[in-house]
C-alpha cells in the first residue's frame, strides 16, 4: 500500500518525536547518571579501576604533550603513571596502552588546558556538531532529501548503539564520519583541497585511510592526493616538534608491538567486528594480525577495481561503490570495534530511498537492515553472551550488507551495459 503525502509526513513526525524521547533517557543513563555517581570515566572494584574510557587516553595525550614527558609519550610506564594520576583515587596496575598516531598528541593539547570533565563535555559537543555536519554533507551528496528527512536520519543515527558507545567512551567515530563524509562530498564536487584535508585527517584511524584513499587514486584525482600528502606532512611536522622525531619515525613499530603484545590491554582483537576477530579465535594474535593485514590489502585491490569501473557509470554508481567501500573497510580492517559501526550511516544515507538498481530481494533486505539498525544494534551487544562471540553479530550484519550491496552493484552495471548496447544500435 502506498502512503499518501499526509500519511508520510505524519509517520515521519511521529518517528522523529519517538526518537527524541528515546534520546532523553538515553542521555541520562549514559552521561548524567554516571556524572552524578562519579564514574563518568571509569568503573572500579574497590580501589582498582576495572574499565577506563577512551577519553582518558585522549586527555592524557594532550596533558603529556604539554609536560616534561612529551618525548616519552609511548613509554608504557609513563602512560600508566598519567592514567593513574587522572583516575585517582582509583588506580590500575595494567597498562591500557595508548597507540594513537603521533599528531593526536598536539591536537589534544588544548583540551588538556581544561579540567577533564569540562574537556569531555566539550568533546561531546564537538562530536555531535561534526556528526551533524557529516550527515548534512551526506544529504548534499544525494541532493534529494528535505529537512524532515535529514532530521529523521540524524536522530536515527544518534539513537543507535554505536553512536551511544562512541559518546560514552569519548571515541572519535563521529569525527571520522564527518571526515569521510566530507571526503566523499569533495570527490563528487571536485573540491580537491577540502577532500585532501579530510582524507589526511582520517589517518586518525589509519586502518581506514588505506581503503578510503583508493577512490581518489582510482579516479585519478591527483590534486586531491597531493593536498592530502601536504596536510599529512604538516600534521607529522607538528607531531615531531611536539613529541620528538624519534616517536614519529618509530611509530609503525610502536603500533605493531602494541597490537600484538600480551602485556597491554585495550586492543582486544577477539572482541573486534572484523575478520581479525575470527582469525584471533583460530590462530595466535601475531598471525591473526598479519593475516588481517593481507585481507585488508586484498580488499584494497577489490576497491580499486570497483572504482575504476564506477568512474564511467555516473553518480548513483558512485554511491553504491562508496557504500561497498565502507563495508569492506569495516570487515577487512585490522582494528575495528562496535563503535566503528557508526560508519554504516554513510551507506544508509547514500542509498536508502535513492534511484538505483531494480528492486529485488537483496535491495529489500539491504533497506530493512539499515532502517532498523538504530534499534536492533542495541541487541547485538549482550553482556550475558560469551565474549568470544559477542561482537560477531556486527560482522555478520556487515557481511550480509556487503552481499546485498554487491548484488545491487552488479544489477546496476548490467543495466548500464544494456543501455550502452541500445545506444550503440
Amino acid at each position: 500500500m502506498k502512503l499518501s503525502l499526509k500519511q508520510r509526513k505524519l509517520l515521519s513526525f511521529g518517528t522523529i518525536w519517538f526518537l527524541v524521547f528515546f534520546q532523553v533517557p538515553l542521555g541520562y543513563l549514559l552521561l548524567v547518571k554516571p556524572y552524578l555517581h562519579g564514574d563518568l570515566f571509569y568503573t572500579q572494584h574497590g580501589a582498582t579501576a576495572t574499565s577506563i574510557s577512551d577519553f582518558i587516553h585522549f586527555y592524557s595525550a594532550g596533558a603529556m604533550a604539554l609536560s616534561a614527558d612529551s618525548h616519552q609519550v609511548y613509554q608504557p610506564e609513563v602512560q600508566l603513571r598519567w592514567i593513574n594520576t587522572l583516575i585517582r583515587p582509583a588506580c590500575t596496575e595494567s597498562v591500557f596502552y595508548m597507540q594513537y598516531v603521533p599528531f593526536v598528541f598536539p591536537l589534544m593539547a588544548p583540551f588538556a588546558l581544561l579540567s577533564m570533565t569540562a574537556a569531555y563535555f566539550l568533546w561531546l559537543l564537538l562530536s555531535a556538531l561534526c556528526g551533524l555536519i557529516g550527515m548534512v554533507l551526506i544529504a548534499k551528496s544525494i541532493r534529494h532529501w528535505n529537512k524532515e528527512a535529514v532530521a529523521l536520519f540524524a536522530l536515527s543515527v544518534f539513537a543507535s548503539f554505536p553512536s551511544a558507545l562512541t559518546l560514552k567512551l569519548g571515541q572519535t567515530t563521529w569525527f571520522m564520519l564527518a571526515l569521510i563524509s566530507g571526503y566523499y562530498w569533495a570527490l563528487l564536487g571536485k573540491a580537491d583541497l577540502a577532500g585532501g584535508i579530510c582524507l589526511a585527517l582520517t589517518t586518525l584511524k589509519p586502518q581506514y585511510t588505506v581503503l578510503f584513499a583508493i577512490p581518489g587514486l582510482a579516479l585519478r584525482r591527483w590534486r586531491l592526493i597531493v593536498y592530502s600528502i601536504i596536510t599529512e606532512t604538516i600534521l607529522l611536522l607538528l607531531a615531531g616538534i611536539t613529541i620528538g622525531w624519534q616517536n614519529v619515525v618509530q611509530y609503525p613499530m610502536t603500533l605493531l608491538h602494541a597490537e600484538t603484545s600480551a602485556h597491554f590491554w585495550g586492543v582486544l582483537p577477539e572482541h573486534m567486528i572484523s575478520v581479525r576477530a575470527l582469525l584471533s579465535l583460530i590462530t595466535g594474535p601475531q598471525l591473526a594480525l598479519r593475516l588481517s593485514i593481507l585481507v585488508m590489502l586484498a580488499a584494497a585491490g577489490a576497491v580499486y577495481v570497483l572504482w575504476r569501473r564506477a568512474a564511467s557509470l555516473g553518480v548513483d554508481a558512485w554511491h553504491w561503490a562508496f557504500a561497498i567501500t565502507v563495508l569492506l573497510s569495516l570487515i577487512a580492517s585490522p582494528h575495528s570495534h562496535p563503535y566503528d559501526s557508526l560508519l554504516l550511516a554513510l551507506p544508509a544515507g547514500l542509498t536508502l530511498g535513492t534511484p538505483g538498481p531494480a528492486r529485488g530481494p537483496g535491495r529489500w533486505i539491504w533497506s530493512a537492515l539499515l532502517i532498523t539498525f538504530p534499534l536492533t544494534s542495541w541487541t547485538f551487544y549482550q553482556p550475558a553472551v560469551a565474549q568470544a562471540v559477542r561482537r560477531l553479530p556486527f560482522l555478520l550484519l556487515n557481511l550480509v550488507l556487503l552481499a546485498c550491496a554487491s548484488a545491487s552493484w552488479l544489477r546496476l552495471v548490467h543495466s548500464r551495459n544494456g543501455e550502452s548496447r541500445v545506444a550503440s544500435v
